[in-house]
């Protein structure tokens, strides 16, 4: 008798959003969900769901995506994920854990204001 069940399986890979993309998605204000990057990069988004909840795994994970000493000649993202990424990392490290709730905080994003490098843009 075959008791192999894989074909009963359903085949999960790095694309398919996981479950807690989905709450962590609904948690996040309209202005921070980062549709583009969802839509290129959908195992970013997976890894992002995975550790949000862990400060400074989290911190870690955006800023390797915003600049990776270890990966120095890679190109980058196309612009307007590279502000979603952005938008993300401000959003997440705004915030002090032992001080105050993200949930319980408004959250606006402001193009002149400082980002997360400690600098404001310039027109």
């Amino acid at each position: 008798m075959d008791w192999d069940f894989t074909h009963l399986r359903k085949t999960v890979t790095s694309k398919d959003p996981i479950r807690e993309v989905f709450r962590w998605w609904a948690s996040l204000p309209a202005s921070c969900r980062p549709s583009k990057l969802a839509k290129n990069f959908p195992h970013i988004v997976n890894n992002l769901a995975l550790c949000w909840d862990d400060l400074p795994r989290c911190e870690k994970y955006l800023g390797s995506l915003i600049f990776d000493p270890e990966r120095p000649l890679r190109e980058g993202f196309p612009p307007p994920i590279g502000k979603e990424i952005l938008i993300l990392y401000n959003y997440r490290t705004r915030f002090s854990p032992a001080t105050r709730s993200i949930a319980d905080q408004p959250f606006t994003f402001d193009l002149k204001a400082p980002n997360a490098f400690g600098t404001a843009k310039t027109e």
